[in-house]
């Protein structure tokens, strides 16, 4: 559509993005909130990690700068819930949402196929190095059976839980895109 007034397209894109923002930041929060309740869509005491997975999806289609926001905020609700050392996560999840941001941008064609390729790496990235700071560092015994009795099967479910979340993303991106 054609506007004589530049001002009328502006406010247009003004809209949506706040509609786009409005929708991801509750998108964000209805993570959080099934991330910490109890027993909700737990398998054999295995969740999956919410708020990575969405992360990395609004990563995708966003900027590195914004991308780099969105993982320090849900790195921080993931700290927040998981009752660690506020930061860990934020830290972990801005690296990893930038990179995924940086790859979208200048490497890889965005699909489904490379949005599951990028999550799941992404996840193992995240998952390693939470085993390796609060395990494998202070030579536990037996931390090794946490990788297949809790790392791995987190992960083939945050994969699952992803391909939900790239659908949603894309679909709200397309809708409120400027």
């Amino acid at each position: 559509m054609i506007y004589k007034d530049g001002g009328a397209m502006r406010q247009k894109e003004r809209k949506n993005f706040v509609l786009r923002w409005a929708t991801y930041i509750a998108l964000i929060f209805l993570s959080y909130l099934f991330q910490i309740t109890p027993r909700v869509l737990e398998i054999f005491s295995i969740k999956p990690l919410w708020l990575l997975s969405i992360a990395v999806c609004i990563s995708v289609y966003e900027s590195e700068i914004t991308a780099s926001v969105v993982g320090v905020i849900c790195g921080l609700f993931m700290d927040i819930s998981s009752g660690r050392i506020i930061g860990f996560n934020a830290a972990v999840l801005m690296v990893l949402c930038c990179g995924v941001s940086l790859l979208a941008t200048y490497v890889m064609r965005i699909n489904f196929i490379s949005n599951m390729i990028v999550t799941v790496g992404a996840c193992f990235l995240h998952q390693m190095t939470d085993y390796i700071f609060s395990f494998l560092i202070w030579i536990e015994k037996g931390s090794h059976k946490l990788l297949y009795t809790q790392y791995l099967p987190t992960l083939v479910y945050t994969a699952i839980i992803t391909a939900f979340f790239y659908m949603l993303v894309k679909r709200i991106r397309r809708k409120f895109s400027n």
